[in-house]
């Protein structure tokens, strides 16, 4: 189960943004303050609970905010595809979850359901790493502090995909030191699992699927780079 759509409206820094996936790596980027943080936390608020919901979730200003998060269908544990969507007014917040389409009813106790789904680790990945693998696997004896960056990622990323893990979706902040052998890495390693990486980044560059600016989205693919935003592309060495 991954991820197939996420639509955010007036949650934290975000105005408004609409992001489908077109590959195992997700790579947000922007500059500081533009909201590229804020879409890794309106996941996080949507599938994890009430306890990842800061004290004032709602875009300055705004009196009614949403995440909707589409998740794909798992048939290797026989679920349906679910759209689920958290609705923020001040103070108040609820959740909604509807069976392989938002016009489907609605599930009853719907957290319920996602902690069946959603692990953890899913937004701290140095933590899946240290724990799903054994005491004896390679990570244990990694020198960290003097590995490269490409090196620490592809020895995080090796085999930390377990079948119980049913959201096969990780969340990694702060990357702006991503390189394009590190890029490749986590792409091929998410690829082969069938799992989703959403990172972002400081900076604007090819390999980024959506670049926030203010709160919205704009599209790499866009013939101009966005209001206040300078090439940032990923290096090589």
């Amino acid at each position: 189960m991954i991820i197939e759509r996420v639509t955010i409206e007036n949650v934290l820094r975000i105005e408004h943004v609409e992001i489908v996936p077109d590959s195992p790596l997700v790579v947000i980027g922007g500059d500081n303050s533009s909201g590229k943080t804020s879409v890794l936390s309106a996941i996080r608020m949507a599938l994890c609970g009430e306890r990842h919901v800061p004290p004032e979730p709602l875009r300055r200003g705004a009196e009614h905010g949403r995440v909707t998060v589409v998740l794909s269908e798992d048939k290797t544990h026989k679920l349906p595809r679910l759209a689920v969507t958290r609705t923020f007014r001040p103070g108040k917040t609820k959740l909604d979850v509807r069976l392989d389409d938002v016009l489907a009813s609605s599930v009853r106790r719907p957290q319920k359901l996602l902690d069946k789904i959603w692990h953890p680790w899913m937004h701290d990945p140095m933590a899946f790493a240290s724990q799903v693998l054994g005491p004896e696997d390679e990570i244990r004896e990694f020198h960290w502090s003097q590995s490269g960056h490409a090196d620490r990622l592809h020895t995080l990323t090796w085999n930390i995909m377990v079948p119980r893990v049913i959201l096969r979706v990780l969340l990694i902040g702060d990357t702006s030191y991503l390189d394009a052998r590190s890029g490749d890495i986590l792409s091929r390693a998410a690829g082969k699992q069938n799992a989703q990486f959403w990172i972002e980044r400081v900076g604007y560059g090819d390999e980024c699927l959506v670049v926030m600016t203010d709160g919205r989205q704009w599209f790499p693919t866009e013939p101009a780079l966005p209001p206040n935003a300078e090439s940032d592309t990923i290096d090589d060495d």
